[in-house]
Formats: structure tokens, sequence, C-alpha cells
């Protein structure tokens, strides 16, 4: 097993046994109590999820479970076809996404926040970051830098597609990496920098819109399925696969990820409550006010005119 935020949380129980936590504890849970078995933790020593090695083996949980040291193995495994060669994964109940996350926009002065819809070049910015699948484009603008999360490295570096290589090697040549357990700490959004990293994350990290502490783009680079490695001559893949699919459907995994997101929102919000409330001033509603006394400004001049021309039709009429 392996920990990954509140994805999946390593535990040791009141036996002193290890147990599994976080969600992907409770998917486990679920699946023991739906088809009528009882598991044991173990974990992996070099605390891995499981890569190829330069010596030709397997490290991590991949190593574990195509050497028959564990059956099964969980804590969000995407399926790449590498590992496929070496161990089965099960019917997918999640999706790795690749994106990025940075700062939310900076608060506009509260005189120009209502005619923020009408800021082209701001506009056209977050629709820019939001809608540009071509991430090298953003890496080379001199405004934005990408933290890239030091793991996924050599996963870039395996695409076809030229820009996303590119990508990785000027995430290389800058050095812009990371280690996985800081790499979403606050102090690394400046302002100016993009943590490239699994969506999912950043939302159990920094919560769901319209909530989120940070902007977490909808551009995706790639998504990979999440399954259970499980050993190539395990007897019950089939009923665990069944089980998976009436749990997907159901929505049920989205929800315990839903629920951790909330959590965070939660905590959030308990965070901006300790500064207290303010008394609402003059200068709060300056920017309302200025629009009211705009429209009252038009309406009277327009009142004016019609009265104006209304005058002078009767008099000629007279005439």
């Amino acid at each position: 097993m392996h920990n990954y935020s509140q994805i999946t949380e390593m535990y040791r129980d009141e036996s002193g046994a290890l147990a599994l936590g976080g969600v992907d504890g409770k998917l486990l849970d679920i699946l023991s109590k739906t088809l009528k078995f009882r598991y044991e933790c173990v974990s992996s020593a070099d605390g891995k999820w499981g890569s190829l090695s330069k010596f030709g083996n397997w490290t991590g949980l991949i190593g574990m479970v195509s050497g028959g040291q564990a059956d099964m193995a969980i804590g969000f495994l995407a399926a790449t076809k590498k590992r496929q060669e070496v161990v089965d994964f099960s019917e997918p109940y999640s999706v790795i996404e690749l994106s990025f996350a940075t700062h939310l926009l900076q608060t506009l002065p509260r005189t120009n926040f209502y005619f923020h819809p009408f800021n082209w070049s701001l506009s056209m910015w977050k629709l820019r970051l939001e809608a540009s699948k071509n991430y090298l484009e953003l890496c080379q603008k001199k405004s934005i830098r990408f933290y890239h999360r030091y793991q996924l490295r050599k996963y870039l570096l395996h695409f076809e597609e030229d820009y996303v290589i590119q990508l990785a090697n000027a995430i290389i040549e800058n050095n812009w990496l990371l280690e996985l357990q800081n790499s979403l700490d606050d102090e690394h959004f400046d302002g100016k920098t993009a943590v490239l990293g699994v969506k999912i994350m950043f939302g159990l990290q920094f919560g769901i819109l319209p909530d989120a502490t940070k902007y977490i783009s909808d551009a995706v680079l790639s998504s990979i399925d999440v399954g259970l490695a499980i050993r190539k001559d395990f007897c019950c893949k089939k009923s665990v696969d069944s089980v998976i699919t009436r749990i997907k459907q159901a929505g049920l995994y989205q929800k315990l990820l839903n629920d951790e997101m909330y959590k965070t929102w939660i905590k959030t919000s308990e965070t901006v409550s300790k500064f207290g409330t303010k008394k609402i001033t003059l200068i709060n509603l300056f920017g309302a006010l200025t629009i009211l006394l705009c429209g009252f400004a038009s309406s009277i001049f327009v009142l004016v005119l019609e009265i104006c021309l209304k005058s002078s039709k009767i008099n000629f009429f007279h005439f």
C-alpha cells in the first residue's frame, strides 16, 4: 500500500496491525464486505507504486504483486501498458487526469468589481488557461512557470506527442521539480507558477469550485485508468470486476471523493471564519452606488428629452 493524501492512508490499528484508510480504504472495505473475504495489509519496503528498474525488475507495489508477495495492490494505481505486462488490472474505478493548478486570479478593486465581466483582456487570459491544451505554450511564457511532480517526469517522456516531450525536457532543464510530499505547499504558488499534477489530488487539496482555494484548469494533458493491480493467476478477478462496476455505476466512489473534497471546503471555511466579520462601509458599496447613480442620471436625461420632444410637437401643431 502507499500513502497518497486522502486517497490512501496507512496506519496502525488498535492491535498494531497495518490498516488502510482514506477513500481507497473505504473502497476495499466495500469489496471485502460484498465479496465476504478478509484481507491483511502489507506495505512495500521502498514505499513506491512500482516502476521497472534498470536491472529489469519491478519495484514497489507492482513488484510485490508480480512477485507473488501480495494478491492485490490498491493505491490509485495507473493501469499503464508496461504494468499490464506483469500484473492484471481490475475494472477501472477512477481516472488519473494530468492538469495544472495556479493561484486564483487576484481580487479586483471594489470600485472595478462590477465591470469585471467586461474586462476583455482578463477574460481572454482566463479562457486561454482553461481551453489551451498546448502546455508547452504556457511553459514558454515568461509569466508562467511549471513546477512538476517529480514522479511524473518519466511518465511525460513516454508520450508520443512532441510538445509533451518538449515540456518534459523543459521541466528537467529548468529544474522545475518538486518532491511529491511538498509539491502542493502554498509556498510554491507565487502567482507565476503552475503546478502540474493529478486533477483529483488538486481537488482533495484545494477543494472544488466555487469554493476552491486555487484555480484548477479544465484542460487535461492526458488521462489513464485507475484500478486494482491483481496477480496474474488470481482466482476471483471477475467477481472483483463485477462489484467495482456496480460501485462505479452507482457513483459511490465519486461520492467518497466528493466527501473528502467537502471536508477540505469545511477546513477552508473554518480558516476564513477566524478572521471574523467586517462591517459594510460606503467603500464596499461604492461600485454599486456608482452604477445606480449613473442609471438615475440616464433616466432623468431621457425623461427630460421626451418632455422636450413632446412639447415641441404640440407647439408645432398649434402653429
